[in-house]
């Protein structure tokens, strides 16, 4: 049976989390309360990046948006292109076991 402990260091209002191995990968476990805080469950999906201010490196985990928190606005923000103009096609009725 394997165990899986951690301890939290707390330094200027920071807490030290340690990357511990996770099978092939490494990983890090987040504390009660700060999953709390962050209003985060199991299994919830995060984003993870990484930036550099100042020639220091950071890591942000987030919580991720979810397909439905994608506005329409979001969705076409790059679409450069005028309107499209769609032809309706009648395909005529369904042959076969097509669901309609």
């Amino acid at each position: 049976m394997l165990y899986f402990v951690y301890t939290i260091k707390e330094v200027n209002n920071m807490e030290m989390i340690p990357i511990k191995k996770w099978g092939n990968s490494n990983g890090l476990r987040l504390p009660k309360n700060l999953m709390e805080f962050l209003e985060l469950k199991t299994d919830d999906r995060v984003s993870i990046k990484s930036e550099d201010v100042n020639g220091k490196r950071r890591l942000i985990i987030e919580p991720a948006i979810s397909k439905e928190e994608v506005t329409i606005e979001e969705l076409f923000k790059d679409y450069t292109e005028g309107k499209v103009n769609i032809k309706i096609q009648d395909l005529g009725s369904p042959v076969g076991r097509e669901l309609w």
